[in-house]
């Protein structure tokens, strides 16, 4: 949606939007997975987090990481394929601000993001979708 190609009449969908899949009159028969290859979505979710190149001591305190960790998070209702956003518990910071990159202390210079990194927009974090930031929105790549 960011890059303003794809989706339906070149837009989000919208209420009262019909999307034909099949000619008039078409049928199809019905197809579905063996239960054992249908995934089930859980309530609450626990995913794995590996170090990126901004975390302790530098820009998280140690306490941070464990916050981070440790906390359930909530996600937020702004979220989607651009990133799912995180309610919790605000970081303290290991440092005051960000330097040349400017007053809050989540702000780094240009970075290459992959799918799935989680980066602070302030205190709040977000897990990076794949319609989100890619290395080549970073100024420092292009």
């Amino acid at each position: 949606m960011l890059g303003k190609f794809g989706g339906h009449a070149g837009r989000a969908l919208c209420a009262g939007d019909v999307i034909h899949l099949l000619g008039a009159g078409a049928t199809q028969p019905e197809r579905r997975l063996p239960a054992g290859l249908t995934p089930v979505y859980a309530r609450h979710w626990e995913i794995g987090i590996l170090y990126g190149p901004h975390t302790a001591p530098e820009f998280f305190t140690a306490g941070d990481i464990e916050m981070l960790f440790s906390t359930e998070w909530r996600v937020h209702y702004q979220s989607d394929r651009t990133g799912v956003r995180l309610v919790g518990p605000k970081p303290e910071w290991a440092r005051k601000d960000g330097g040349e990159a400017g007053l809050h202390p989540s702000n780094i210079h240009d970075n290459a993001y992959a799918i799935g990194s989680i980066d602070f927009t302030g205190d709040m974090p977000i897990l990076l979708g794949p319609d989100g930031p890619s290395w080549a929105d970073s100024s420092a790549l292009r």
